[in-house]
Parts: structure tokens; sequence; C-alpha cells
């Protein structure tokens, strides 16, 4: 993108500053428009993003910082993103979608492009992240291959999904999260999680029939970046060789290059590679990230006025969304469980569950087969006499997606007697019922699926009471 003086951007700043004192020299259109444009935008969101408490579910679509640091801004909707939220892990589960408009050096008027704003595993800042993606010390980590790969997974489709469903035939977007967010990687674990978040893209373009476009950046200012690049776009075609629906892309500027796009007819949706913590990053300074890089090229900030909660129109439809749907996928706390699985005596019920958990023992290599009791709404306890069984069991659910909705780990094995339990919601159960479990065991063993030294597994019991975890 091109680059930006400190003059230039501090003019830039100056004018956020009064707009954020509501005192920026606005004529009646010029409103009325800012206003149509933040109609359009939205909050999307995926299940897993429920975990979050409600009153924190707005915290990272705050800006994250000001514009002039010594002044304290009163007005209720300029309020900072945390510095260390602790459902960052969760961000990547949302994204801010609509028009914005970014400045055009070739013309007068501004070029109006859609837009995605999210965020990837983040193995720089997050703590939860490095714990559940990676191992080993503060540097140099090993990436848990089998882990990222199915959440990167999720992640591509949530994005590629999300733009056909919007209309969309083309996705442009950035090297997403294998940047700054693998930072704290060794060399072999980075190009390995590149590796597995284009191939996760891939799929998700072939699912969705939709085109992705993976833009490499050549910095003009190297003279030998024309031949890494070139290198780069070689290795990445390698991925998905004989996949149609992904092409990576070599250009000197991300921005210029979808505005092409546009000009040329294409219906188009660039992916704005955000933070897990704040929207718009550190743009009160030269930009560095593709993020700040497109808030100061956006026309007088306004990526920042529509994808964050600066945006007065994007809260209260995002709300009452989040609250049908919690009550939906999270359950009040449970404080019994005595009730058995078989209550009403469903012959055919009762077949189909004993099949279940037969099948529990053959695919999650457990020494014993698990008992199953019916908790209250449709929620269900799969119960081990055996704490290491649960703990295997748990740690098969999460390297199969199927993980706490409060941490993002493992679910929680807990204890009632001499009996160690996981407790699934209806929507947990589901999942398993239809989950491939029909492999014998060796093969199981051999593909390594349920490695219990893998995945983060909370062992602590809590024999008070019985929760959703």
């Amino acid at each position: 993108m091109p680059h930006m003086t400190q003059a230039e951007l501090n003019q830039k700043l100056e004018a956020f500053h009064l707009y954020l004192e509501e005192k920026e020299d606005l004529t009646k259109f010029e409103i009325n428009h800012l206003i149509e444009l933040q109609k359009k935008q939205k909050i999307i969101f995926r299940d897993e993003f429920l975990a979050i408490n409600e009153e924190k579910a707005l915290e990272t679509t705050r800006i994250g910082y000001t514009p002039y640091e010594q002044i304290t801004y009163s007005n209720r909707k300029n309020h900072l993103a945390p510095q260390k939220p602790d459902s960052r892990h969760l961000t990547r589960y949302r994204m801010v979608y609509g028009p914005v408009e970014f400045d055009d050096p070739a013309s007068p008027y501004p070029t109006t492009i859609p837009l995605i704003t999210t965020c990837a595993i983040n193995l720089s800042t997050s703590d939860n992240d490095l714990k559940n993606f990676s191992s080993g010390g503060k540097t140099d980590r090993t990436l848990i291959a089998d882990i990222y790969q199915n959440e990167c997974e999720k992640i591509a489709d949530f994005i590629v999904g999300t733009a056909k469903k919007e209309g969309h035939t083309h996705l442009i977007m950035p090297a997403f999260g294998v940047g700054v967010y693998i930072s704290k990687l060794s060399h072999q674990s980075k190009e390995l999680a590149k590796e597995i978040m284009y191939k996760a893209f891939a799929k998700a373009a072939s699912k969705h029939q939709i085109n992705v476009e993976w833009v490499i950046w050549l910095n003009p200012a190297n003279p030998n970046a024309a031949n890494s690049t070139i290198e780069t776009q070689k290795q990445l075609t390698t991925f998905a060789p004989n996949n149609p629906y992904i092409q990576s892309v070599i250009h000197e500027d991300l921005l210029a290059y979808t505005n092409e796009q546009v000009l040329g007819g294409q219906q188009c949706v660039m992916l704005n590679a955000g933070s897990d913590r704040t929207i718009g990053g550190r743009f009160i300074k030269i930009a560095t990230t593709i993020e700040e890089q497109l808030v100061v090229q956006s026309n007088n900030f306004q990526l920042l006025k529509l994808h964050s909660t600066l945006n007065p129109f994007l809260e209260s439809p995002f709300l009452e969304a989040f609250k049908n749907r919690k009550k939906q996928f999270v359950q009040p706390a449970i404080t019994s469980h005595q009730q058995r699985f078989f209550p009403e005596k469903n012959s055919s019920q009762k077949e189909i569950f004993i099949e279940i958990a037969a099948q529990i023992k053959e695919m999650f290599l457990t020494k014993e087969k698990p008992m199953l009791f019916n908790l209250n709404k449709g929620n269900i306890s799969v119960s081990f006499k055996n704490e290491s069984d649960a703990g295997i069991f748990a740690n098969g659910l999460y390297k199969n997606g199927i993980q706490s909705f409060s941490t993002g780990n493992a679910k929680k094995v807990q204890t009632n007697g001499s009996y160690f339990y996981v407790v699934l919601t209806k929507n947990d159960y589901n999942t398993l019922s239809t989950m491939n479990i029909s492999q014998s065991s060796n093969s199981a063993r051999d593909a390594g699926f349920f490695n219990s030294t893998n995945a983060p597994i909370n062992n602590n019991v809590d024999s008070a009471k019985c929760t959703i975890s």
C-alpha cells in the first residue's frame, strides 16, 4: 500500500479526533452518507462465539487506541478494548461484514469495497492459543498440527462460506494468520502453519465453489523480493495443485489489486486480517499490519467508524441475535447427576445409545464402555469408572472439534462419587452421534487420532455440581 508520511497520518488523526469529540465539520450529506454505510454493516458469528459472556461480547469489536492518548473521551461509545481480554480466543468466531470506502490515489472519489474483518489463531500474544495449538518454550515452539488444522478449517469455512452467502464470487485475501500471529513458532512449524492455512482455504473454496485469491505481497523497496515471491507462489501451488478455486497472486498492494477487480466488475469481497484484541490495531502509528494500513487508507478512517462499536447500528441487532442463539446452545448449570439416561424405557432409543457406548470404547480406545445418563434440558453425561478413560474421551472430543464453550479447551472431567464423567450438550451429542466412530481401534491408533498428550485436558474435578464446560 502507498507509504504514508507521519505528517499525513497526523492530519488524519486530527480529523478522527474531531470526529470522536463530535466536532468534525461535516455537511448534512456527508453525515447521512456515513449513517447509510453504518446501517449496511453487520456482525456475523459462529456458535462457538456464544461461549463469551454477553457483557464482553463486543469488547474486541472496539477500537484499541485514540488519536491522542492523553485525552479522555467521555462518550460511552468510545470506550476502548481491554489490553488483555480474557476471551480473545473467541474473536475468530465473529466477523464484521459490510462495504467500506477507501481512498483511490487515481481518483477524486473513494472506491467502495465489501470487507470482512476477522482474525486467525494468535500464536504470538494469546496465552490461550499458544497453549492449545503449540508446545515448547517461549520461542521456537512446535505446532500441534492436527488441532491447528481443525481450527483453521473452521475459520476458513466461516469466512469463505460467508462470502458465498453474501453473494460474492471472489474472496481476495492477504497471507492470513501466517505473519506476526505465528511469530513464536519454530521455522519448521511456521512453514507447516502456512501450508495448513492455505490448504484450509483451498478446501473451503472448493466446498463453496467460490474463487479465493491469496495475494503475496511484493515489496517494491526490496530488489530481491521478486525471486522470493515467485518461489513462495510455486510453493503455494503445490499445496492445492488440482484445485481450480484457489490461486496465489503476486502484487505490490492488496488494496490496489482488490480495487482493480472491483472496477473490472468482479463481485469480490476483501478479507481484513484483523486483530483478536481490537478493531484497527495500533492505527495511531505508521502502519505495519494489513489492518492498520486498511484503516489509514479508508476514507477518513471509515473502517473504524463502520466495523467497530463506533458504529451505533451494530450493537442492537447483534445482541438480539446473540441472546436468541445463546438460549438454544448454552444451558444453565446442572445440579443433578442421578437420573438415568433411559428413564422412558424407550427400547429403540436404548439400543441406539448402547451401540454408541460400545463405539465410544472402540474409537476412543477406552478400557471400558461408558454409561450414559440423561440430565436436564437435553444434556447428557458420559460416565466412566476410570478417570483416565474420561480424560481420553474428553481429549478425543476436543480433537474432533467438540470443546468447552467457556475455555476453548477440552471439556472438563467431573466426578460424582466414584464415577468420572463429561457433560455433552444436545448439540455436542448430535455432533458425536454423526461422527465417524466406526473405525477399528488399530486404525484409530495408527492415525494418531486420540493421542492424549496432544491436547490440554482439564482433569480438575468438581463434586459439588455438574457444569457444562
